[in-house]
This record gives structure tokens, C-alpha cells and sequence, in this order.
């Protein structure tokens, strides 16, 4: 493992020291977490973490979840006094996978590490009231059998079954469904885009039995800051964007939320454009 760790991200898994006590003091008074989600398309590069973590600080995101990463194995290391935790599986082909990676400023207030499978991740982070739970997902593709969705929300029911009712718990990342246009009770708002499709009538399902709000369909923006995915046969005289990446809350904490929308992605060799979405406490 460290020498994937050397290769991949360059750099060893030493110990990570504690932040100054001036630092952990403010992060812990802080009642402001910018949050973010995207389908980085592989991590297998060597270095190409750095650009994610150049990403982060262009977009002043304190915690990043990233989907198809395809490393592999499971764990936690240091990375420019980043944290990233990864979860993900030994197979040649390094498919999936998914990774949370924390700001150094706040890497002492995460409580706990959950790695359920090689799409699901959980980590808790403890906040000025009370427990943030984070959820990053990696749901299969549209091609993929419908034993492997039922095997994912099993994954992810997994995770939320460790949390607690009065923590605040947000699910994050890659759902690969259109949840379209067209407002569904209080957990869609107006603000989708495109057609709903059966991945999509899913995740409706998910939302409503688990009383969650999908918050980047909550607010009115151009199209640009909505669609999260570019298909290859996207041109000027045809475009093919669509939202597929999404901000889940439970509907009790909505109004936590304060913003979420897409923002132009750097050259990472995605097609996935990330969400940015802003937390803040009572």
C-alpha cells in the first residue's frame, strides 16, 4: 500500500500531526462548510490528485467527494496536508471507487471513517451543534444490470443505517440519473433539467422513503450552472448535457443548504463538471 500511495499521489502515508491550535479552534467554531461533488474519471494518474486538490481551492471547497476514482483498496493518507479517504476494490480493471477529501483545516474534526463498498463512503465530522455526516456515492452506469442498483441503495442504506436521527446527513456524488424538470412534493424542486428516466424514477423512490431533498434542483439558474455531465457528442448543433451528480440533505435540514450549482471543472480528464454546495448550521 505505500507504494501505491508513493506512485498515486506522491507521497508516503507518514502520520498526520495535529493543525495549529489557533486553526483547530476556528474550524471548530466554523459554521460554514462549502461541500463539493465530481466524477473525476480516474485517479490512476500519478499526481492527478494535485489537480484536484488545485480545484478545491479554486472553488474554496473545504470537502470534496469524488466518484470513479478506481484506486484501489481502502484507507486514508495525507496528500498536501489534505486528507483523502478512498474506498474502493482489487480488481485488475480498477474500476469505481470513491474518495472524500477533507481540508486540512478541519481533518481533526472528522470523527469517523466508513468505507461500505467501492461506491460508497461515509465520514462524520463534528460541527459547532452537532454530527455532519458525508455520504459520497458512485452509482453504476445505465448499462449496468439491476442486480447492481439494488446491490448500491443496499450500500447506501448501510451507511445511513450508522447514523444518528440528529445528526445532519448529506449523500453526495455521481447517481447516473436524470431526475428532469418538474417539481416532486418538497424533495424536487422546480429547477431540474431535461427528462426523467428509470434511474431517475428511482432516485425519486430513494428520496421519498428516505425523506430527502435533492437541493441542486432548488434553485433557479442558467443551464450552465445545472447540467453536471457532457456526452462526447455533445456540439454546438447538438447538445447533450445532462444533471446526473447531485446534493442530497434530509428535508428537515434544507434549509442548511444555502446554495448548489455546477462550476466550470479544470482539465482533468473529466466530463463531469463539479457541484459546489454550501453548508451552514443554525
Amino acid at each position: 500500500m505505500a507504494d501505491f500511495k508513493t506512485k498515486y499521489s506522491g507521497v508516503s502515508s507518514h502520520p498526520i500531526g495535529s493543525p495549529g491550535g489557533t486553526v483547530l479552534k476556528e474550524a471548530r467554531k466554523k459554521k460554514t462548510i462549502k461541500i463539493g461533488t465530481r466524477n473525476v474519471r480516474s485517479l490512476y494518474e500519478g499526481g492527478k490528485i494535485h489537480n484536484v486538490l488545485q480545484e478545491m481551492q479554486r472553488l474554496e471547497v473545504n470537502i470534496m467527494g469524488l466518484s470513479e476514482t478506481r484506486w484501489p483498496d481502502q484507507g486514508e493518507m495525507l496528500v498536501e496536508h489534505s486528507k483523502i479517504y478512498y474506498s474502493g476494490n482489487n480488481e485488475q480493471q480498477h474500476r469505481n471507487g470513491v474518495a472524500i477529501v477533507v481540508h486540512r483545516n478541519l481533518i481533526n474534526l472528522v470523527t469517523s471513517f466508513t468505507p461500505i463498498s467501492d461506491r460508497v463512503i461515509m465520514i462524520g465530522v463534528k460541527t459547532a451543534q452537532r454530527t455532519l455526516n458525508i455520504i459520497q456515492v458512485y452509482a453504476p452506469t445505465s448499462e449496468k444490470v439491476e442486480e447492481e442498483i439494488d446491490q448500491f441503495y443496499d450500500d447506501v442504506q448501510q451507511a445511513l443505517d450508522i447514523t444518528k436521527n440528529r445528526d445532519i446527513t448529506v449523500i453526495m456524488g455521481d447517481f447516473n440519473a436524470k431526475i428532469g424538470k418538474g417539481k416532486v412534493d418538497d424533495i424536487i424542486g422546480d429547477f431540474g433539467l431535461g427528462i426523467r428516466n428509470e434511474r431517475g424514477d428511482r432516485l425519486t423512490e430513494f428520496c421519498q422513503e428516505q425523506d430527502m431533498v435533492i437541493t441542486n434542483t432548488y434553485y433557479k439558474l442558467h443551464e450552465r450552472r445545472l447540467y453536471t455531465w457532457k456526452s462526447p457528442a455533445d456540439k454546438d448543433n447538438k447538445i447533450i448535457r445532462n444533471q446526473i451528480d447531485y446534493v442530497l440533505i434530509k428535508r428537515r435540514y434544507r434549509n442548511t443548504i444555502k446554495s448548489a450549482k455546477t462550476y466550470p471543472g479544470t482539465d482533468i480528464g473529466s466530463d463531469h463538471n463539479p457541484v459546489r454546495a454550501k453548508w451552514k448550521s443554525g
